[in-house]
């Protein structure tokens, strides 16, 4: 009984930052040197929400998929598709119209080939890791910047992996 009155205080105060929140759909565009992604995730609802200091803070899964074009001239495959899941950490300041946000994530992917230009992945299977920020403008767009990073994290003999930067636009609904 002594955790169970702290649980429900805790979840009734953060009702209302996940009754802000929506599911989204965010498209995107991402390079690293030669190499071009395009691609578009969902992101659901809330599952954790707070409030601290100003900054709501929120934790919400995301299912992202996208298609990776290599432009250079090294011989080799030059395209590759990718399917990912992650779990999105968002703080996002104040309540206004224009509000300023970061987001974090981290999450697998898998990838259609190992193989891209130049970049040799190792292994099909890859942890992603994104960290972003922007600004969300009244309670249906935003726009920002994401920095994503493929790896295998040395399971695999090669392990190049990838470092996007990325464009976003979400659109909330």
């Amino acid at each position: 009984m002594k955790r169970l009155v702290p649980a429900l205080i805790a979840a009734c105060l953060s009702l209302p930052v996940l009754a802000q929140d929506k599911n989204s759909m965010t498209a995107f565009y991402g390079q690293d040197g030669d190499i071009d992604r395009y691609g578009l995730s969902y992101r659901f609802k809330p599952f954790w929400g707070d409030v601290w200091g100003g900054w709501q803070a929120t934790l919400s899964p995301e299912v992202e998929a996208s298609y990776l074009e290599y432009d250079g001239n090294h011989p080799g495959n030059d395209d590759a598709g990718e399917l990912g899941a992650l779990l999105r950490f968002r703080l996002e300041r104040g309540m206004g119209a224009v509000r300023p946000y970061l987001d974090l994530g981290l999450g697998g992917a898998g990838f259609t080939d190992t193989h891209l230009g130049d970049k040799d992945l190792g292994s099909a299977f890859q942890f992603t890791e994104h960290v972003g920020f922007g600004l969300s403008i009244d309670q249906t767009w935003s726009i920002g910047y994401r920095y994503t990073h493929y790896s295998n994290a040395n399971i695999a003999d090669d392990n190049d992996g990838l470092d996007l930067h990325n464009v976003v636009l979400e659109v909330k609904f």
